[in-house]
Order: C-alpha cells, then structure tokens, then sequence
C-alpha cells in the first residue's frame, strides 16, 4: 500500500513536468502559430457577439476607390499631380496630420535628362513633395525589404520609396526625413496578417534609431508628442507614447487589435456613413466638393488604395479582405484608445500548469463529465479574457495539458484507486452476489434513512454444532465450517440472496433486498430446498469423512425497515423488525417439530401469490402444515409448514 502515494506523486510530478514543456512551448514561436487558431476565431466572435471596438473618431481613411481610378483616367505613375490636388484639398480643412499610404516611383534612370515623361514626372514629384510644406504635416510612405530600415541606408534596391525629388525637399539639414515612414506589415507563415513589426531608422545628427512606422509617424506629427524608443538589457524593445507601452510579442512586433472588418464594397463611391470599422470616404467624391472642408478638422487621415483593381487587401483575423491603409490605423487606433492585447508568458506557462493539474484531478477522481464540461471551459474562459479583457489566454496547449494530465490521472488511478476499489467489490461479491453489491454501492447514500419494504428472511443453523466440535480439533471445525459454507453460499448466490451475516454456525439471508425482487418468497424456498439437495449430495460422497451435513431452516415473510446501522467508520446492512424475529424463531420450532425446514404461512401466502401472479417457478413444492404454533417471547400464534418437492 505504500507504493500507491509514491506512484500518484510521480504521476502527478510527469504531469506538472509535461504541462510545464506544453506551457514553454506555447510561448515560442511554433507556439504562437498554433495558438493562433484559436486567436483568429476570438476576432470573429467578438465582432459578431458585441460588434466592433471603440475607435478614435479623428481616424479617417480616404479611399481611391474604383470610382477614383474611372476619374483620374490615367495610369498609376501619373497620380502625383491629383494626389497633389488631393491633399492640398484635405489640408485645406485643417487635419491633424495627412498621410499618402501610395507610392509612386517609377524607374526612370535610364531615360535622358531630357526625356518629356522624366521632366514631367520630376515636375509632378516636385508638386506632391511641395504639399508637405504647409502647416498641416503631410507624411509619405516607403515599403522596405525584410530587416529594420536601419539596415538599408544607401541600398536603394532594398526600398521602394517616394521620388527623390520629394526625399531631397522633405530632408533636414543632417539628411535626416521625419516625414517618411515605412508601411511594411508582418505576414505570418499562412498568410494572414496578425501583428505589426516596428522599423526603425538611424538618425545622422545623433546616431540614435528612431521608430519610423508610419502609423508611429503619424502619431507623432497629430500629437506633437514624440515615441520613446529603448532596448532593455535583454535587448527587447520598449515602445513608449505618454505613459502608454506598447506590449512587445517577439521579435520586435505587437499583436495588433483590429476593431472590425473593414468596408469592402469598392465598386461604388465610398459612403463612410456605412463603414463597418474605420470610416472611408471616396477620394472622388472629396476632389468634387461633395464632402465638405470641415469634415477633415483635427482629423488624421490616410489616403489609400481600396479598390480591388490595386490589391491592397489583407488577410487578417475576421476579415479576408481589411483594407492594407487600415492595418496602420489600426495600430495607431490601439495606441490612442489603450486598446492593446496583452500576452504574459508568465500567464501562459502558468495556465497550462493549472490545466495538467486540474485534468490529473479529474482523471483521477474519474470525473469523466467534469472533464468533458473542463475541455468546454478551456476556450470559454480565453475568449472571455480577450473579449472583455484584451487579454490573449492560450487554448490549444492548456487543451492538450488538460487531456495529458486527466490520461495520467487515470492511468493512476486504475493502478491504485480502481485496483482498492476492486478489491473491495471482490470481497463485498464474496458475500452477496453481484447484483445486490451493486446496488449497495449504487444507492449508499439513501440507505442512511433506511426505507421500509416487504422481504423473506431465512436462518440456518447447524444441527448438533457444539458436540460435533467437541469431537474434532479448532482446525478440523474451520475446515468443515469452510466446505459447509461453501456448499450453502453458493446455492444462496445462486438465488440472488444477500448474505446478511455469519453468526457461529448461522447463516442469515434476505431475500428482496436490498435489490428490489418480486418473487422474493420463491427464491427463499427454492433457496431452502437446494441447500437440503447440497448437504445430502455432500453427504453421499463425503466417503465418511466428517463434516456438517444436518441443518435447521427457518424462512418468514414480512414488512421490515432496511438501511445502514451503526457508526460510518464500522457500518453494516441491516434488517430490522419482528418479522426477522420471527424467522429465527420459526427455525428453532422446525428442530422442536423434528423438520430441517420450517415455512411461516406469511411466507407460504406470498409463495402462492407470486405464483398468482405468473412469477416463474421451476419447482412444484408440497406444504405440509405443523399446526398453529407459538414461538418464544411472543404472544402471536402462526401456522407453520414443512415442504418438498412434489412428485
């Protein structure tokens, strides 16, 4: 026994050691990809559950829409000259800030200095980069190889940038451009689109890195106030605005809090009335006049492409199709509502800690629909968290913590606990039979109260036991006593009997109890007749050896109370009331009658009547009626019978 508590230790330790590998694993990389399966469906729930998140309401997005691209007429190169108008458009509103998430740069280096469309299309750069000059701050984009910009100084063929005509006008005296950002994003390896990789430029006049995101840019140039860049002694990045930092994943990027799909009907105007998230307005209907100059006041805007046509669509949680402009208002909205996702791996290691423990509890204790209803409350609860908490909960590895846990949990328990518990059935089997143990076991606790019902009793006693002993040794008795009953607690198995007690040499059976039986006095007299069959038939091939071979039977039928007596630490099954009583007194008036069986009439009117009743008997029993007798210490009189089988 003193091996099952070292056995449950060194599961449960397998456990903690497996939930603790789970929960590492869980904060690597290979880990955030599958743990994002789960992620992408709490953006879907939420949206459809509450709908979209709160939104800075200076965020706008004007959109070339198809409906731009049918005015313009022109191809693409030859934007900058209304995009100019555009801007200048906007800016008359007086915005925050206006940022051109489009970049225009052709390749025109090996045309003449003299060429009509590179004279033209230096021209036009040179009216886009003047817009930048005014009051209102106009930022422009650069989308970079992978690696921080930091990497890429003087390689342009590793940056696609705006032309040079508008990087030499937007430069300060160090050469450093504050008004460039980079609109890269973090595709992960299925595609999709989760989180946000902060760039960095270096900067001539002090040799510092500074975040050149373009969403980071455009926070700066609204505000006026600046982000705070750091590395930590772990070389992590810390991104600070205000007293708000950013939560850094891995890897220097930040899961981004997208509020809701974005509008993707391009084929019309926009009607940012009908944005789903982030409001759109076509960049049309702002060229013709149809959106007035004070729409833009203190807004900060991104003019971006939204048609189709310009497949600048993303694949992100909740949205196949989230406009790529909104991926940096997105971020910018998070910074500006507080509204960041927060990842402990901490948390994570722990939670998968506490879901192997829990799923060894349950598995050990054999709580199969606990742990059923467990595996339901893993994701509840992460979605919860994240709904209403912006917190990133994992689900993936505390499910399999909880499986891994709740398999060695059990496979404990049926080393020890279902190994104890058979144990007991097998020695609980030994005396009563199969089904009446399990209904013991079944309906323990409603046997405290105990319960009032019609049973047959039948007491058996040893005819000559005390001068019989006296003749054999202690160990020649046991071994008798053992064949003896062995013959008899078989026949009474046999009849679904419940072996009440040994007492000496007396057996006490309860036939009806506690499983219910309908033909309870049936089986007590068929009971009685095979236990006379057993002992003659052990008799006749004894070849004389000495045993017990004579007995004294005595059966009664009446309503008596059942249920559990005497404390909980030593309790037994019990039978109680006159009717026992009177079983053992109609056993002592059989020996007195000079019968081996002796049958109350209670128990002969309930015989008939089962048989009345279509009860199945496989034996014809004849009565052979004592007479009205009287029994010790009680004052009642009841017809006794002797029986056997009929010819």
């Amino acid at each position: 026994m003193k091996r099952f508590p070292k056995l449950a230790i060194r599961t449960l330790l397998a456990s903690l050691g497996l939930s603790l590998l789970l929960g590492l694993i869980s904060v690597t990389d290979f880990g955030y990809r599958v743990e994002t399966l789960a992620l992408d469906s709490w953006f879907t729930a939420r949206y459809k559950l509450f709908g979209t998140r709160p939104i800075d309401d200076r965020l706008l997005m004007v959109g070339v829409d198809e409906h731009t691209i049918q005015a313009f007429g022109k191809p693409q190169v030859l934007w900058q000259k209304e995009l100019a108008n555009l801007i200048e458009i906007i800016k008359a509103g007086k915005p925050s800030v206006v940022a051109l998430d489009i970049v225009i740069s052709p390749a025109t280096k090996g045309l003449d200095d003299e060429d009509q469309f590179k004279l033209r299309f230096q021209d036009e750069a040179l009216e886009l980069g003047l817009t930048a000059l005014g009051e209102t701050p106009v930022l422009f984009v650069e989308v970079a190889a992978d690696g921080a910009l930091s990497d890429i100084e003087g390689k342009d063929d590793q940056v696609v940038s705006p032309h040079e005509n508008i990087l030499d006008l937007l430069s300060d005296e160090n050469g450093d451009n504050n008004s460039i950002g980079a609109a890269n994003v973090a595709q992960d390896e299925d595609g999709a689109i989760r989180r946000m990789v902060l760039y960095t430029r270096q900067q001539n006049v002090d040799g510092s890195h500074r975040p050149s995101n373009i969403a980071l840019r455009m926070l700066e140039a609204a505000t006026g106030e600046r982000v705070q860049f750091e590395r930590d002694s772990r070389g992590e990045a810390v991104i600070r605005w205000r007293d708000r930092t950013i939560p850094i994943l891995f890897r220097d990027s930040f899961l981004l809090n997208f509020p809701g799909p974005t509008e993707d009907n391009t084929l019309a105007a926009h009607d940012h009335s009908k944005s789903e998230s982030f409001p759109i307005v076509s960049a049309m209907n702002v060229m013709n006049g149809q959106v007035p100059k004070e729409f833009f006041k203190d807004k900060i805007v991104m003019i971006a492409p939204t048609a189709s046509s310009l497949m600048d669509q993303k694949v992100v949680p909740g949205d196949r199709q989230y406009h790529g402009a909104a991926l940096h208002l997105t971020a910018l909205n998070m910074i500006l509502q507080d509204d960041f996702i927060q990842r402990s791996a901490g948390l994570w290691i722990l939670v998968c800690l506490m879901a192997g423990t829990f799923g060894f509890y349950l598995g050990r204790s054999g709580r199969v629909f606990s742990a059923l209803a467990t595996t339901l409350t893993v994701p509840t609860i992460a979605f919860a968290a994240f709904a209403f908490a912006n917190s990133w909960l994992p689900t993936v590895f505390p499910l399999i913590a909880l499986s891994t846990g709740g398999l060695l949990g059990y496979a404990e328990r049926l080393l020890t606990v279902e190994k104890d518990r058979a144990r007991v059935r097998s020695t609980f089997a030994r005396m009563v039979s199969p089904q009446v143990m399990n209904h013991v076991l079944a309906n323990y606790q409603s046997l405290t109260n105990g319960e009032r019902k019609e049973i047959t009793v039948l007491f058996s006693d040893i005819n000559d036991f005390t001068p019989v002993c006296e003749q054999h040794t202690p160990e020649e008795v046991i071994k008798m006593l053992s064949e003896y009953f062995s013959n008899m607690v078989d026949v009474i198995m046999k009849y679904d009997g419940y072996l009440k007690q040994y007492v000496g040499d007396e057996i006490m059976v309860i036939f009806g109890a506690p499983d219910d039986s309908s033909d309870h006095a049936t089986r007590a007299v068929l009971t009685a007749l095979e236990m006379r069959d057993a002992l003659a038939k052990a008799k006749e091939t004894s070849q004389g050896k000495p045993g017990f071979y004579e007995v004294k039977i005595g059966i009664n039928t009446g309503s008596v109370v059942l249920g559990k007596v005497g404390p909980e630490s030593r309790w037994e099954y019990a039978a109680v009331g006159d009717h026992v009583n009177l079983g053992a007194r109609v056993m002592s008036v059989a020996k007195n009658l000079g019968m081996d069986i002796g049958v109350s009439a209670a128990s002969k009117a309930r015989f008939e009547k089962e048989r009345e009743e279509g009860q199945p008997c496989s034996e014809k029993v004849e009565w052979i009626s004592q007479g009205v007798q009287s029994f010790k210490g009680k004052i009642s009189q009841m017809e006794v019978f002797g029986i056997k089988r009929a010819e």
